[in-house]
């Protein structure tokens, strides 16, 4: 069992993996939420002298465990921000069970 400590660890060497294959042209990221569809806005964040800077709208999410660190969905904030925990990061739920649980209405239709 990783300590908090080791996992964080574990979890940034993954990012900056990812960070990487990105420079190097091996990853693409995607403008569009794979889960949602959608295509967010850049996100506003302050840096250390003030500045306004712009991150990208969307991230990698690990599915697969950070174990599996080029293995990514590109998803938004939104839909990242809702997949935490270790039941989101094992490799036990496809892309499509993912949807289902954070969009049921917009898949079997709005029923309410």
């Amino acid at each position: 069992m990783l300590t908090s400590n080791q996992r964080f660890a574990r979890n940034m060497v993954a990012h900056q993996k990812v960070k990487k294959a990105i420079t190097r042209g091996e990853l693409e990221r995607s403008d569009i939420c794979e889960l949602c569809g959608k295509s967010p806005d850049p996100i506003e964040v302050y840096g250390r002298d003030g500045e306004i800077n712009y991150r990208h709208p969307i991230f990698a999410h690990h599915w697969n465990g950070h174990k599996n660190a080029l293995d990514v969905w590109w998803i938004c904030q939104t839909c990242n921000a809702q997949l935490r925990g270790d039941e989101f990061h094992c490799g036990q739920i496809t892309k499509e069970e993912a949807r289902q649980i954070l969009h049921p209405r917009e898949i079997h239709g709005d029923r309410g």
